[in-house]
């Protein structure tokens, strides 16, 4: 039974130059050229897995640590998924605490006003105004208000060091 040379390369985790190299030694193939797709005989495949069975072997222990590491990952996340469902599990709800009261009358709208109906007004006689009479009207007193006198301008002090100080802490020198 003959196998594709595909198959025996992934297999033994070695590149398709490699096996044709192998392959060209080992058995004089003449001009025939190997490919993917081209079949190989047992005795051919038997050769191929003795002289790379090493590289064989580094992926199979390649996958074994693969998986381990698969499994570890999914424990990690399983264990955070149970943290997470244990720590939502105690609020699945929300609980409400009221703090204060708000008085939502204040906004609410007042009532359309009702549109007023005008009763016709009875008509009332019209009354001449009398002509008014003046009144003599007697002006009141103006009061005079005297403005304060200004406090009066404090003096000039001299210092030891010739200057003068006044006051509002300016220095004037002499």
């Amino acid at each position: 039974m003959s196998i594709r040379l595909n198959k025996a390369i992934r297999e033994l985790n070695i590149g398709l130059q490699t096996a044709v190299d192998y392959l060209e030694k080992k058995y004089n193939l003449g001009d025939e050229k190997l490919e993917l797709t081209s079949k190989i005989s047992d005795e051919q495949y038997e050769s191929l897995v003795e002289a790379f069975k090493q590289d064989a072997e580094v992926k199979n222990q390649v996958e074994k640590f693969q998986q381990l590491k698969n499994k570890e990952k999914k424990k990690v996340a399983e264990e955070k998924n149970a943290k997470a469902e244990e720590v939502s599990g105690q609020n699945t709800q929300q609980q409400f605490k009221p703090l204060g009261k708000i008085d939502l009358s204040v906004f609410e709208k007042k009532p359309a006003a009702k549109p007023v109906v005008q009763e016709p007004k009875a008509e009332q006689p019209k009354v001449k105004p009398e002509p008014a009479v003046e009144e003599k009207v007697k002006p009141e007193p103006v009061v005079e208000v005297k403005p304060e006198t200004p406090a009066p301008v404090k003096e000039h002090k001299t210092v030891n060091l010739g200057l003068t100080l006044m006051e509002g802490g300016a220095e004037v020198a002499m």
